[in-house]
């Protein structure tokens, strides 16, 4: 059983091409569940597409409460109404699911000290492998790094370009073998049953930003491991959500997300 919590704001577009790419029905039991961050849906196509399938739900919280905070709406809503699946997927909307990730991810077999997986997630219009996120846990005076830049729009666009001008330069080692990782790309991540048996959620206070180093730290302070699958393929189509959102805001989400972990995670 797969459940995706896909976590919408002014995307409907972005999320009608994503549900054409995902398997529904046959042997796979999957299920997609929309928690929607913005006024309303105003795509009839995506509303429609909704109305017709037995495999799609859609909840609106009534305000945007960031990505975490809507895919906790979402685990909160699955606990009353039903039952965790065997993989839980938080997802970005702007993402297209390769034609046999549902059925590698459902074949998968891992060890019993997995509590995440982290796909191939391959960044457009740049190609790259957004994964890892991380590989290895960043030190304090990264993370003290991270806030100077996002002290003002200028710092952030600077570092921003300088660091796709490197991702396009500098090609990550890709293997088809799994391999342990700390963080993964906050777009696709995959939770398995492991996770949840700590009473792991998705509670973090941070607004759009932070998630992965979140997800990173709650594995590590539980002993559980991350790994890379490059078999698991999808296509990012990068930041339709939070490119509607001002530059300052961003800056000053990430800012104060930074924050959080830092005082939680890295004194």
């Amino acid at each position: 059983m797969i459940t995706i919590i896909c976590v919408n704001f002014n995307t409907e577009s972005e999320i009608s091409r994503m549900i054409d790419s995902i398997t529904f029905g046959s042997n796979l039991d999957i299920s997609l569940l929309i928690v929607d961050n913005s006024d309303s849906v105003k795509d009839s196509n995506l509303f429609n597409k909704v109305k017709s399938s037995s495999f799609i739900s859609l909840i609106n919280p009534g305000y945007n409460l960031g990505y975490f905070g809507a895919a906790q709406y979402g685990l909160e809503h699955i606990k009353n109404y039903g039952r965790l699946a065997d993989f839980t997927i938080i997802s970005n909307p702007d993402l297209i699911y390769s034609a046999d990730f549902f059925k590698h991810l459902n074949k998968l077999r891992i060890e019993s000290n997995i509590g995440v997986i982290a796909p191939k997630v391959i960044n457009h219009p740049s190609c790259t492998n957004a994964n890892p996120y991380f590989s290895q846990r960043p030190t304090r005076q990264k993370i003290r790094f991270l806030r100077r830049v996002h002290s003002n729009v200028y710092t952030l666009l600077f570092y921003t370009l300088l660091f796709e001008f490197k991702r396009k330069l500098v090609k990550k080692k890709q293997s088809l073998e799994q391999e342990y990782i700390y963080a993964p790309h906050g777009s696709c991540i995959i939770f398995c049953k492991k996770y949840f048996e700590h009473n792991c959620e998705f509670k973090f206070p941070g607004f759009l930003f932070g998630e992965e180093i979140f997800v990173g730290e709650t594995c590590r302070n539980l002993n559980l491991k991350i790994i890379i699958d490059n078999n698991l393929v999808v296509n990012h189509y990068e930041h339709s959500s939070i490119g509607k959102l001002k530059s300052k805001s961003i800056a000053n989400y990430a800012r104060h997300s930074l924050k959080i972990l830092e005082d939680d995670f890295f004194k």
